[in-house]
C-alpha cells in the first residue's frame, strides 16, 4: 500500500479539524467492526448448522447401509464436503474483515495519541518561530566582532 487512507493520515497544521473529524471517525469504524464482528458470528453459525445437518446425513446414510463408520471418516467426509467448505470460506473471509477493520481500529488509537502528542508540542511551543537574533542584528555583531584595519599598533618595551 502506498499511500495512506484518509481516515488514518494526520495534517498537523490542521490539528482543529483533526480533533473535530476523529471522533466521528471512530464512531464509523467502531459501527464497521460491530458489524463485521456480526457477519463473523452468523458465518460462524452458519458453518455449524451446515456440519450438523451434514453429519447427520452421512450418520443415517451409514446407518440405512448397514455399515459401521469411525469419527474420523465423518471429519473426512465432512471436510471434502462441498456445502461444508463454502460455509467455511464464508467464516473465513468474514473472519479476514473483522480483522482488517480491527486495524483502523487500531490505527485510530495510534492516530488519537499522535493527535495528543502534537497538541503537546504545540502547547510548550516546541513548534514555535525561531527566537534568534534578526538578520539585521546578526550584521550589527559580525560588525562588531571584526577587528579593525589598517596597521598594528606598536609595542612599547
Amino acid at each position: 500500500m502506498s499511500t495512506k487512507p484518509p481516515l488514518i493520515t494526520l495534517d498537523a497544521d490542521n490539528l482543529e479539524q483533526e480533533w473535530t473529524d476523529h471522533p466521528g471517525a471512530v464512531h464509523w469504524v467502531n459501527i464497521q467492526w460491530a458489524e463485521a464482528l456480526r457477519e463473523r458470528k452468523f458465518a460462524e453459525f452458519d458453518l455449524e448448522s451446515v456440519l450438523a445437518r451434514e453429519d447427520v446425513a452421512l450418520r443415517t446414510a451409514f446407518d440405512n447401509a448397514g455399515k459401521k463408520t469411525t469419527e474420523t471418516e465423518i471429519k473426512r467426509l465432512l471436510l471434502a464436503n462441498s456445502a461444508c467448505r463454502e460455509a467455511a470460506q464464508k467464516r473465513d473471509e468474514a473472519a479476514h474483515i473483522q480483522h482488517l477493520v480491527e486495524s483502523e481500529r487500531t490505527a485510530l488509537d495510534h492516530k488519537k495519541s499522535a493527535l495528543e502528542n502534537i497538541v503537546k508540542l504545540r502547547l510548550s511551543d516546541w513548534y514555535s518561530e525561531p527566537k534568534g537574533p534578526t538578520p539585521e542584528e546578526q550584521q550589527l555583531a559580525s560588525l562588531a566582532d571584526r577587528k579593525p584595519r589598517g596597521k598594528k599598533p606598536k609595542r612599547i618595551t
